[in-house]
């Protein structure tokens, strides 16, 4: 999912920006991304109420937001550190 919402951002700012796009395109873009997105949500949504895959998608999850508070430790320790001013 993440793959495909990435190809739909870079594709239409190299559009906007006017840079020359890849000469390799996807067909009938951006439809079938949005079509292979939601489906890949489809099949996540399945998997929260399959039985037998609930705890696959529950470790999943678990796995997500370690993810993002990885994400957000790392950005927030690479943020330039202001210097106090001195007062005069």
């Amino acid at each position: 999912m993440a793959i495909a919402a990435a190809q739909i951002t870079l594709r239409k700012r190299r559009e906007r920006d006017g840079e020359p796009l890849p000469p390799v395109m996807m067909w009938l873009f951006p439809w079938l991304s949005y079509v292979a997105i939601a489906g890949m949500g489809a099949v996540l949504i399945a998997m929260a109420f399959t039985p037998g895959l609930q705890q696959d998608f529950k470790f999943s999850c678990i796995t997500l937001v370690v993810v993002l508070i990885a994400y957000l430790i790392v950005y927030r320790l690479r943020q330039p550190r202001v210097a106090p001013s001195a007062v005069t």
